[in-house]
């Protein structure tokens, strides 16, 4: 199927395909005329399953769905339950980037 694309596309002259030489050789297909830097390859050629952290998490978003969750539980179990998702949430209060700035830089870029 991808053959027949290629042929299809070969033909018609609308893109190239560029490959990093990265240790997983993952194909970027670019349908545009614009040349991708090596940065960018390497972003598109990122798993699908790949998540960039956020910046921020909400608190109150996550201790609103707890107590959603514990409403049925005694009263007892559920301030244990408050207790240590506070303190879950106090002592990793940070989040750090699992992408470089050269990547991050990359993502804006093709935006």
């Amino acid at each position: 199927m991808f053959e027949k694309l290629l042929i299809t596309h070969r033909q018609n002259k609308l893109f190239s395909i560029q490959n990093c030489n990265n240790k997983e050789k993952r194909w970027v297909v670019n349908l545009y005329s614009v040349q991708l830097t090596e940065a960018q390859i390497s972003v598109l050629q990122l798993d699908l399953n790949f998540v960039i952290t956020p910046k921020h998490i909400n608190n109150h978003q996550i201790l609103a769905c707890v107590e959603q969750g514990i409403w049925k539980l005694p009263p007892g179990e559920a301030d244990i339950v408050r207790s240590k998702v506070t303190s879950i949430i106090n002592r990793h209060n940070f989040i750090e980037c699992n992408l470089r700035p050269w990547e991050l830089k990359a993502i804006k870029e093709l935006r």
